[in-house]
């Protein structure tokens, strides 16, 4: 493969999307493609932490638009709509000066930055799209749009514990967005945006067809395209920091401290909120339940709230050295650690990923979109952590904590979850299934970046 062919990125600016692509843009690298990372200036990834990619930063004109979790499609529409111009103006940059740059082979963009479908068939170069969420995820937005397309929503409350036809094991409940209300016909749009794949040639997967083999099969009768599933990214990928806020390391020293398998690792990703209730009945489960917990509790939560403030008095003294409180861990690291035997996740795809790849089982708490299919498919599909449903309550806490760091339920599940990282691992081996899809996707990308003429 010629060094001079290289691929363009297009990440979505949130931490969740930014990270399985610039995993993706050093896998492909190692196999011999350059990596341009075309991004939004909001949310920019650090350059330094992948100073052999060159950074694209798009003009997107949103810095003075509130950026709160509510206000994300705004925020999102904003850049679709801005962003499109200056990819352009790159591409065309880049097809004028080949000596320069290399020869594009293909741009690999993220479903939510559905701009680029636009761009680059006006400059007729093949695209490939790369799906950060699960593929049961994906099918869930076909449910959605089936039944808005038979005027069924908003569903009353009574049905959103029903099973989904077709769709075993999700109830309504799971779905990508809260069914029995309404809701704006924008998001309905904004869905159907992000489900479609435009002129797109193929799909990359951050899963393995061993976890969702029935859900792809079922998409890839949908969309007609090759299927390219390469997960776990991030043990495919050489090390790399990918985190766009500040990591504390001083958690590895105090997990130093502590017995194998006794910590659990409290972190509910960069977006969720908590309100004072929650967070003040979450830290009394803490310190009932009596095990030592790394809990991530960042400067704000819900509405500008100061998360350290609704701390119960004193509760720094209390916990003593059975607890370490930081405001961003660096997960994998800690989740490698021996010490970790459990972690309350807000179920994050890369949360999971990196969970089950360290054979530690979850406590799963999901807050929005995709979080719940993630959710349902860890605590009752695959049977690798527990579910905490309902309001938080100090009693609610203390009992799951304990059911999964001492009861004999929490050790059955970590054997899965065990299970299931060996899995991981030799998927990721040479001649593993993602090993082999790489290779294809390798091949693939070439065979698009042979067909351009410009």
């Amino acid at each position: 493969m010629s060094v001079g062919r290289c691929v363009v990125l297009v990440p979505a600016p949130y931490q969740g999307h930014i990270t399985p692509m610039l995993q993706l843009g050093s896998i492909l690298q190692s196999r011999g493609f350059s990596i341009f990372v075309a991004h939004s200036e909001y949310n920019s990834p650090d350059p330094s932490n992948h100073p052999s990619f060159s950074f694209i930063p798009l003009p997107d004109d949103v810095a003075d638009l509130d950026k709160s979790f509510l206000n994300s499609l705004n925020v999102l529409d904003a850049i679709n709509a801005n962003c499109k111009e200056p990819l352009r103006d790159f591409l065309v940059q880049m097809m004028e000066n080949e000596k320069l740059h290399g020869q594009i082979a293909c741009i690999v963009y993220d479903t939510i930055m559905n701009f680029v479908d636009e761009v680059v068939n006006n400059l007729q170069l093949p695209s490939i799209v790369m799906r950060p969420n699960t593929a049961a995820y994906v099918r869930a937005h076909h449910t959605v749009f089936q039944l808005l397309a038979k005027n069924c929503l908003p569903l009353p409350e009574s049905q959103m514990e029903d099973d989904v036809p077709n769709l075993d094991p999700f109830k309504y409940k799971d779905m990508p967005l809260p069914l029995s209300l309404e809701m704006p016909e924008r998001v309905f749009d904004f869905m159907k945006e992000t489900y479609e794949i435009g002129s797109s040639r193929a799909i990359i997967w951050n899963t393995i067809d061993e976890l969702e083999h029935h859900h792809l099969s079922m998409l890839q009768q949908i969309f007609h395209v090759p299927f390219f599933c390469l997960g776990p990214f991030h043990k495919m990928a050489p090390p790399s920091k990918t985190s766009l806020l500040k990591e504390d390391n001083s958690c590895i020293e105090w997990l130093d401290k502590q017995q194998p398998n006794s910590v659990l690792y409290v972190s509910l990703g960069s977006i969720v909120a908590m309100d004072d209730k929650e967070v003040m009945e979450t830290a009394w489960g803490l310190i009932n339940s009596e095990q030592p917990f790394l809990w991530v509790i960042r400067d704000i939560f819900a509405n500008g709230a100061k998360a350290n403030a609704q701390l119960p008095d004193g509760f720094e003294e209390i916990i003593g050295e059975r607890g370490c409180l930081v405001k961003w861990a660096p997960q994998k690291k800690v989740l490698r650690h021996s010490a970790v035997g459990g972690f309350w996740s807000h179920c994050g795809w890369n949360s999971i990923l990196e969970s089950i790849s360290e054979g530690v089982p979850m406590i799963c708490r999901p807050d929005f979109s995709d979080q719940f299919i993630n959710s349902r498919y860890v605590a009752h599909v695959w049977n690798m952590g527990l579910e905490l449903e309902g309001p938080l309550e100090r009693g609610k806490v203390e009992e799951i904590v304990r059911r999964l760091m001492v009861d004999e339920e929490g050790k059955e599940v970590r054997n899965r979850t065990i299970d299931m990282k060996h899995k991981f691992q030799e998927s990721v081996e040479k001649g593993g299934a993602s090993y082999q899809s790489l290779n294809q996707l390798t091949d693939f990308i070439s065979s698009l970046s042979s067909l351009i003429s410009y």
